[in-house]
């Protein structure tokens, strides 16, 4: 399998000139050791050392062993072993499959642009530093039956080249035959954590209360209990295979009226399907479940091409219908206005929120000295479509193909 470039990588040896050490957080199959390969001059990989008893014992006489010789060091594993890091000398990039707890980016699976999907065209900090608004034009190749098979497959890097991924499944098997139990410290029951997995799966995408889960969960399994549930969600959250979206709360509106919840998603969008045993052909039938795992597809994306700008993904909507499927953030103040559209019309509709939504940002500015939110950089629609344009009313649509950091 051959390697493909990491938008990561420039961050990472970016703050590696000012600073001694970096972690990177991934789930599993994400392409960590890879990128440390990538980066590193050696990497030590803590499991495997712990496995064998000779290179064990050496490393639990001498910890400083990951860090022996000239160049940029690489551990993989940092999450097996936190106490290397008071040994830790010259400059080191840790790897971790497990939420640390510390400081640290983010490896997602590939994104379009670095699977080969996008030609990115457009350049998500051009759109930022206005580079767009004389001449906005890219054309896609992206076909639609591609699109779905993208979705289904994953951006896991073992799928590059191939048809299709089993890489999915594999995770739902980690995980129903103990990875969960074991991370949540919960009694083993495959059935039960079956049944979960698939329930979960269903709702990315939403804003589903977990207590509405625990509601349907317990329809067949009256004795599950509630403290049973939050363990195995935050179980996913520790083993980073949940990624969910935080709400935007703005004045804008009264409080009440904010939805709050966060938007349930994994970390890979093909996950929803494996964990419900549905395929290609599931997607292509139910448009309402391509739509959400089209706009999860986008915020993955959207999420590793921010990264060199300190990017944050969260989403705003309240009780009256108005939304932004994703609102971007940058460090330096500045956010995006933006939605996940498949089709013409719903494109349009989605160009209608994004205006009426800057409409109340406006209104409250002009109202609010004190709190201004100040207006989005730019409206953004996030489409399969086959070329870019610009609006009458200045949105931006852009297919995903076309789209890159």
């Amino acid at each position: 399998m051959a390697y493909r470039t990491r938008i990561l990588e420039k961050r990472i040896l970016s703050s590696l000139k000012k600073q001694d050490s970096v972690v990177v957080e991934g789930a599993p199959g994400v392409g960590k050791t890879a990128l440390l390969k990538k980066v590193s001059s050696k990497v030590f990989d803590v499991k495997k050392a712990l496995e064998n008893p000779s290179s064990s014992m050496a490393l639990d006489m001498n910890r400083s062993l990951p860090f022996s010789g000239k160049g940029i060091h690489g551990v993989d594993g940092l999450d097996l072993d936190y106490d290397l890091l008071a040994y830790q000398t010259g400059k080191t990039v840790f790897a971790s499959s497990r939420s640390t707890g510390r400081d640290h980016f983010t490896l997602y699976p590939l994104s379009f642009y670095e699977e080969g999907l996008s030609n990115g065209a457009i350049s998500l900090k051009g759109l930022f530093a206005g580079a767009y608004e004389d001449r906005f034009e890219a054309n896609s190749s992206l076909a639609f039956d591609d699109l779905c098979h993208a979705i289904v497959k994953g951006g896991f890097p073992v799928s590059l080249g191939k048809k299709s991924s089993t890489y999915p499944l594999k995770i739902y098997n980690f995980l129903v035959k103990g990875g969960l139990a074991k991370e949540s410290k919960t009694e083993q029951d495959e059935a039960r954590i079956r049944a979960f997995l698939k329930r979960y799966a269903s709702s990315v995408g939403t804003l589903e209360k977990n207590t509405d889960l625990l509601r349907d969960l317990r329809g067949k399994d009256p004795n599950l209990a509630e403290s049973t549930l939050y363990d195995w969600l935050n179980a996913l959250k520790r083993l980073l295979i949940l990624d969910e979206i935080e709400a935007w709360a703005p004045p804008i509106k009264a409080s009440p009226t904010i939805r709050r919840l966060p938007k349930k998603e994994f970390i890979d969008p093909s996950l929803a399907l494996a964990f419900q045993k549905k395929g290609e052909a599931d997607l292509k039938k139910d448009p309402l479940l391509l739509a959400r795992l089209f706009e999860a597809c986008c915020a993955r994306d959207l999420k590793t091409y921010s990264q060199s700008l300190g990017g944050k993904i969260k989403y705003y909507e309240d009780r009256f219908g108005l939304k932004s499927d994703l609102v971007l953030f940058l460090e330096n103040g500045k956010y995006a206005l933006i939605q996940c559209r498949l089709g013409k019309k719903d494109g349009e509709a989605g160009e209608k929120q994004l205006i009426d939504l800057k409409k109340k940002i406006l209104l409250h500015d002009s109202r609010h000295g004190e709190s201004m939110l100040g207006l989005p950089s730019f409206l953004l629609i996030l489409d399969n479509g086959e070329k870019t344009y610009r609006s009458k009313t200045g949105v931006y649509h852009c297919p995903i193909a076309c789209l890159g950091e």
